[in-house]
């Protein structure tokens, strides 16, 4: 599209005598003429061309270039770690240790703390956070597998005809 308006342009002037074939030779980092697109509470940018061009950067950086020499925003891979990172991992660890510990899952709160430290869009923060979640509900699973119900020591200290009732309700309001 970009490339058909510039066609346009030429022949509608005589006086262009080339026309640019990518992005450097028509950027401008002052007026940049591509799209912004709303994203979360802010306006990004769609393209970029340097990773300093988007808005949560070093957490975004810039990737995947195209023929022009345009990129989009993406978010970081694991390395390198940013310290916020880190403390982030460590706060993290201990208060899904602690909803673990509970018996709850925790979404309302390791949502919040995956968007501030890791910075990432609510879309991506809810699926990170249920997949914590299922790992950590199988692995306490696992760990109570023999567990005797106090009161009935010949059954589990799982309720199946409990969890029978109330998981096709869950899975119907859902």
């Amino acid at each position: 599209m970009l490339a058909l308006a510039l066609v346009s342009l030429a022949s509608a002037n005589p006086e262009m005598s080339e026309i640019p074939h990518t992005i450097h030779d028509i950027y401008d980092p002052d007026s940049y003429p591509f799209k912004e697109v709303h994203k979360g509470h802010k306006f990004h940018r769609e393209h970029c061309v340097t990773s300093e061009e988007c808005d949560n950067y070093p957490f975004d950086i810039c990737g995947k270039h195209d023929s022009t020499g345009l990129g989009h925003c993406d978010h970081k891979g694991v390395f390198p770690v940013e310290p916020k990172e880190m403390v982030g991992l460590g706060l993290f660890g201990v208060i899904m240790a602690l909803l673990n510990v509970a018996g709850i899952g925790g979404g309302g709160i390791t949502n919040p703390l995956i968007q501030f430290f890791f910075v990432f869009g609510t879309k991506q923060a809810v699926a990170v956070s249920s997949f914590t979640i299922l790992w950590c509900s199988l692995l306490r699973y696992i760990y109570n597998w023999r567990d005797k119900n106090p009161v009935k020591p010949q059954s589990t200290l799982v309720d199946y005809n409990l969890a029978s009732i109330m998981l096709p309700t869950t899975l119907f309001g859902s």
